[in-house]
């Protein structure tokens, strides 16, 4: 409940780090990413939060990320915790260049993770927790809630970002969040159906071109062609 009373009374630019302290109290962690963004043939994160994290971390981890093992198994089962160990041993991940080179400097020993993307509109957020302790595993009951709270974690984010547009004025029925190139940043849950009803074989993460057109005012269409 605590969660969700705070989507009123917690600003946006502080909400996701908010809840991330919020749910040391269930599950021990000592450090997070949670992180926004959209899926076509790979991930792409336009936006993050980090708990007890560096910058730095994730700077590194661009040299990294297409070699982490949990990145192929996250995309397949979306909605899935799953312990970075049931991909690969612990043993054999602390032989890599990638544990040697960013996962011990940056005290990530252990890792839970889920990505929840939403199949219409292909906008996903992936939270994952770490322990700086290599003995410390998390139990089966840890990732079964990681699992159950996560698509709570993400709605309640959702509605503090809409809640803050309805303060600000942006009063109306849905409302989409797009960049300047007519890619989605936030949709509300309905306006996917909505967008489908009126153009069935859309899906995302890009505007409709018809949309994305009146938005942006340019030619989209090589986009769609090339996705």
């Amino acid at each position: 409940m605590e969660l969700y009373r705070g989507t009123r009374s917690v600003t946006g630019s502080d909400f996701r780090k908010w809840a991330l302290e919020l749910l040391t109290r269930f599950v021990r962690f000592d450090s997070a990413f949670w992180g926004m963004g959209y899926m076509i043939d790979e991930i792409v994160v336009t936006a993050f939060t980090l708990h007890n994290q560096p910058l730095e971390m994730m700077v590194n981890y661009e040299r990294w990320k297409e070699l982490d093992p949990l990145v192929e198994h996250l995309a397949c089962a979306p909605g899935t915790t799953i312990d970075m160990f049931d991909v690969i041993s612990q043993e054999e991940f602390s032989k890599t260049e990638m544990y040697k080179d960013h996962s011990k400097p940056f005290g990530i020993e252990q890792t839970l993770a889920t990505l929840a993307m939403d199949p219409v509109t292909r906008l996903l957020n992936a939270v994952s927790i770490y322990r700086s302790d290599p003995l410390q595993y998390f139990s089966p009951d840890e990732k079964a809630f990681m699992q159950f709270i996560t698509p709570h974690l993400i709605e309640a984010a959702t509605l503090n970002y809409f809640h803050g547009l309805l303060l600000e004025g942006e009063h109306g029925s849905s409302i989409v969040v797009s960049s300047h190139d007519g890619m989605l940043y936030q949709v509300e849950s309905e306006v996917a159906g909505l967008l489908q009803r009126e153009w069935p074989e859309w899906k995302g993460p890009a505007l409709p071109e018809p949309l994305r057109q009146k938005v942006c005012g340019e030619d989209f269409s090589s986009y769609q062609q090339c996705h």
